[in-house]
């Protein structure tokens, strides 16, 4: 590296510049340095309207030869900022070279003149303390091993309403009337962050998970809490209803940087079925927009199935993407591997369900293929020689009259005239079976009152003839 840091022993001075936003975070560096011997000189004191970097550094001290820049995603949006970094990497500064460090918070991307520099990392709480010794060792400070001040409760002690948040978490848990303030609290972004990094790790059980539901709103009306409810998340730390209902609050986030954060943690770590669908039915244009692989990655994994909004999920791409291809050939897989044979099945789905969607989206281009494979599925079933297949493709035809499915006229057509191996209460019960078919195509022809209670009619018909489990539907015997 071009930069390399004092190693003579003595302790450089720091002059340290940063956006306004990020004033908080500066003065507890130079703090911390200042407990430590360090002459430390922050721009927003130092300097006013006007002043050159150069004049300041030279009048600071004969010491300060190191000017730490503190990078963050309000910094790069200040032009001050950004003209007293070209200053400082222009060449000599106070007749001298000054060595620039930048101190890189949670949003922050180096600029192009600081590539390939060293930094220290500050991107999260946890890392803080590392991130100081990154900045002692670089100005030639020796890190004593005495522990620095309890930091929560110097934060709790600057604030009234931190303080009495600290109060309720460690007694019954926070009140929802208290979390709710702390969205709109006067407290330094930086400062609620580390705040609630830090008080997580006192918590657990009930209070935990109190804190864990506030946490998704702070991320989506204040962009802080993300490190705090990544610890919550950690395995054994939450119950899995517990999980769940912080995967289900992910849904009410509004702003597109919180759902981006939340669609990769329910995918990543919290993992929940219900959950997931349930951001995607509200959020389906963003996540299609922003999260595409990581939605394709998540619900097309091996081994699943359609069972637990699944299929749901799948139905939402194929209705909405105009990338819908590998979903409708993973639906197509689970056709042809069973999983809607019999609701019991594991990872299955009732076929009802199956029926209900492609009757939603009937003729529509996307499910074209899904419906030719149901339908060729349903033909093998009941042309099986194997009993157990000729009840799944009985299940199928009780299940098409259940949702009054638009193809059955085609399954009258094309595959009820070439069943013939069945037994004789199979197909006794298939010519039941038959009559709600065509009750079904009769209600689709003509939608009336009396068309419906025609199917309804047939539908109990079939249930009260099929009282031995024959087709599956009602009684499953196995």
């Amino acid at each position: 590296m071009a930069d390399e840091p004092a190693v003579d022993g003595r302790a450089s001075g720091m002059f340290l510049i940063h956006a306004y936003e990020d004033r908080s975070f500066a003065r507890r560096v130079a703090s911390d340095l200042g407990a430590k011997g360090v002459g430390v000189w922050i721009g927003e004191v130092e300097m006013g309207v006007g002043d050159s970097l150069l004049e300041k550094i030279t009048g600071a001290s004969g010491e300060v030869d190191c000017l730490g820049v503190i990078i963050s995603r309000d910094s790069a949006r200040s032009d001050w900022v950004t003209r007293e970094v070209q200053t400082a990497m222009s060449g000599e500064v106070a007749g001298k070279r000054v060595r620039v460090l930048p101190l890189l918070l949670r949003g922050g991307t180096l600029p192009a003149a600081l590539s390939g520099t060293t930094y220290a990392d500050f991107t999260s709480e946890p890392a803080y303390p590392t991130g100081l010794g990154q900045v002692l060792t670089w100005l030639g400070v020796a890190r004593s091993p005495e522990e620095r001040p309890d930091r929560l409760v110097e934060l709790s002690s600057s604030n009234p309403l931190l303080r009495t948040a600290l109060q309720e978490l460690r007694s019954d848990g926070i009140s929802n009337a208290t979390a709710d303030a702390l969205i709109s609290a006067q407290v330094d972004d930086f400062d609620l962050s580390e705040y609630l990094s830090l008080v997580v790790r006192e918590l657990e059980g009930r209070q935990l998970f109190g804190l864990a539901l506030s946490l998704v709103d702070y991320i989506d009306r204040r962009g802080v809490g993300q490190e705090a409810l990544d610890y919550c998340l950690q395995p054994g730390l939450l119950t899995e209803p517990q999980a769940f209902h912080v995967g289900a609050r992910m849904q009410s986030v509004s702003t597109p940087e919180a759902l981006v954060w939340c669609h990769s943690r329910l995918t990543s770590t919290i993992r929940s079925d219900p959950a997931y669908h349930s951001l995607l039915v509200k959020h389906t244009n963003v996540v299609l927009d922003r999260c595409f692989d990581e939605m394709a990655a998540y619900l097309l994994q091996p081994n699943r199935g359609p069972a637990r909004y699944n299929v749901d999920s799948f139905e939402i791409v194929l209705s909405h993407s105009d990338h819908a291809g590998p979903f409708a050939l993973r639906w197509i897989e689970w056709t042809n591997d069973g999983h809607f044979d019999r609701e019991h099945r594991d990872g299955g789905e009732a076929a009802h369900v199956l029926y209900l969607i492609l009757n939603k989206y009937w003729g529509a281009p996307a499910f074209k293929e899904i419906v030719e494979a149901i339908h060729t599925r349903v033909h093998l079933l009941l042309k099986s020689s194997s009993n157990d297949r000729v009840r799944d493709g009985l299940y199928h035809l009780v299940a098409m009259v259940d949702a009054k499915y638009r193809g059955v006229e085609r399954v009258l057509t094309e595959t009820v005239p070439r069943i013939y191996e069945l037994s004789a209460d199979q197909r006794s019960l298939l010519g039941r079976i038959t009559a709600a078919l065509q009750a079904v195509v009769a209600y689709h022809e003509n939608p009336s009152d009396a068309t419906l209670k025609l199917v309804n009619d047939c539908y109990h018909e079939v249930m009260d003839a099929d009282r031995t489990g024959i087709t599956g539907h009602w009684k499953v015997t196995d």
